[in-house]
């Protein structure tokens, strides 16, 4: 048993709300207690509770909260490590191997097999790595065709050189023949021409002689 005293300012007015208070026993604990007046008498209807009974539910969920909180921590660390060799280190690698492409290390390709969407990245990039050297081929086969072909067409251009130059020789050649016989020629004319007149010469005196003969031929007869 124990003994707890009502407040010296009871409410006089019935509608007037009472509010709990808190008080200790004669035993030292502290207790919740609540009271509420009768509408047909004067009496006081009091109930109490000790206040460690109540919080005892509380600190029972305060120590399931503390052991939930460190359970949920842990399950966080097991996930960040999940994550981190399932996710971060595939990506790290993706992302290294996408630095060595880049400078120029076609052959690289990953080794990511799995078959969520880190892995179909990784098939994504192992195919366009493939796409890039077949393309880097293609490149280098054209380029070498374009340095064959252009060797060719050099020493065509060498031989039709040379070929101009020949021509050119010969073409100096037959002008000068060509000069030559212009040369000849024109002496061979100016020779023709002394011929005639040589022979017109002749022939003037023929004539003189014959009229001489003939006037010699008179002469006699006479």
């Amino acid at each position: 048993p124990f003994s707890i005293g009502l407040p010296a300012d009871l409410p006089t007015d019935e509608n007037e709300r009472i509010e709990p208070y808190t008080a200790v026993d004669e035993f030292g604990e502290e207790r919740l207690i609540v009271y509420d007046r009768l509408n047909s008498t004067d009496w006081y209807v009091v109930g109490t509770v000790k206040v460690a009974a109540l919080v005892e539910d509380a600190e029972q969920i305060s120590q399931v909260t503390y052991m939930l909180s460190i359970a949920a921590a842990l399950l966080a660390a097991v996930l960040g490590w999940f994550i981190s060799r399932n996710i971060s280190r595939p990506l790290k690698q993706m992302t290294k191997l996408m630095h060595e492409g880049e400078q120029g290390k076609l052959y690289v390709r990953t080794d990511i097999r799995s078959k969520d969407e880190i892995g179909e990245l990784g098939r994504s990039f192992n195919r366009m790595m493939e796409q890039i050297s077949a393309l880097a081929k293609q490149t280098n086969d054209s380029a070498k065709q374009v340095l064959e072909t252009a060797a060719l067409l050099s020493e065509v251009s060498n031989q039709t050189a040379m070929s101009s130059k020949e021509i050119s020789v010969a073409t100096e050649q037959i002008a000068g023949g060509a000069t030559t016989l212009a040369s000849e020629a024109e002496r061979g004319n100016e020779l023709t021409q002394v011929i005639g007149e040589k022979m017109n010469s002749v022939v003037q005196s023929n004539i003189e002689m014959g009229s001489s003969a003939n006037d010699v031929r008179l002469s006699s007869l006479q």
